[in-house]
């Protein structure tokens, strides 16, 4: 039997004579025989949705963590151990939330332990938000595409009904780093990572928890924003000093634990 030591160093050898894509084959294979977290909560228990997509249990009834442990310690039904980011070479986040009001899109994974990355989709040529709190009130992440394609997404604190303001015009740190962007006839996207804690002041920044959270989202809409060509009514970039009608934002609950991966069924 190879002593796990030994193990990491055959893995390290051989990843080292593979090509890069292939790097994520032999560290998925290293985390199933050595990597696995199969106690109660871990993060390769599997879903009841995929529970029952491999029949091991007929019900959501049977849906238990004693039936997902048991599935995860057999190596019928588990995570590979890695993080998410590392699950999916393609880009594609690994979870996903989607609300009818907008409609809004919003996928997400964790890059490490203490860092988000989220995509956002919202049904505007202008800004998109996003608020983590209940009310609209607070931190607010916001962004925007240019007609060059480059993406632009900051920290931001929203008193509601007016422009919101920058966290760094307020004494705080700009916390948020944008990945990427993209726009369609429909829609624009962002995408962009911070810590699910920044440390920074006061209440410039809410903490995102692995668990349940209210947000709140809103886009530039016409004619509010824009007018029927699609010009921006207001000034600054992104037409973020123009109000958005109160049909342009919605409320949500969203369980950012992961546990809902974006194949998982919605029931």
């Amino acid at each position: 039997r190879i002593q796990p030591f030994r193990l990491v160093r055959h893995v390290a050898v051989a990843m080292a004579m593979q090509p890069l894509s292939f790097v994520p084959l032999l560290l998925a294979v290293f985390f199933q025989v050595y990597g696995k977290s199969c106690e109660v909560g871990g993060d390769d228990l599997c879903s009841c949705s995929e529970l029952l997509h491999k029949r091991l249990i007929t019900s959501f009834d049977d849906c238990t963590q004693e039936a997902a442990i048991a599935a995860c310690r057999a190596g019928t039904c588990f995570h590979s151990g890695l993080p998410p980011t590392l699950l999916n070479v393609t880009g594609t986040l690994p979870f996903r939330y989607h609300n009818d009001l907008g409609p809004m899109d919003l996928a997400w994974g964790f890059p490490s332990d203490d860092t988000i990355e989220m995509e956002l989709t919202l049904p505007s040529s202008y800004y998109v938000g996003l608020g983590l709190t209940a009310d609209g009130v607070g931190d607010t992440i916001a962004g925007w595409v240019d007609s060059t394609g480059k993406a632009f997404v900051h920290d931001y604190w929203d008193a509601g009904s007016r422009e919101p303001e920058t966290d760094s015009s307020r004494g705080c740190r700009d916390d948020v780093t944008a990945v990427s962007g993209s726009q369609t006839q429909a829609s624009t996207t962002i995408r962009f990572r911070r810590k699910l804690d920044t440390g920074d002041k006061g209440d410039c920044d809410a903490k995102i928890v692995k668990g349940p959270m209210h947000i709140v989202y809103a886009w530039c809409d016409e004619p509010w924003c824009a007018d029927a060509q699609g010009n921006c009514k207001a000034y600054a970039d992104g037409c973020l000093d123009s109000p958005h009608s109160g049909d342009a934002a919605g409320f949500a609950s969203v369980d950012f634990s992961g546990k809902t991966r974006s194949d998982d069924l919605i029931v």
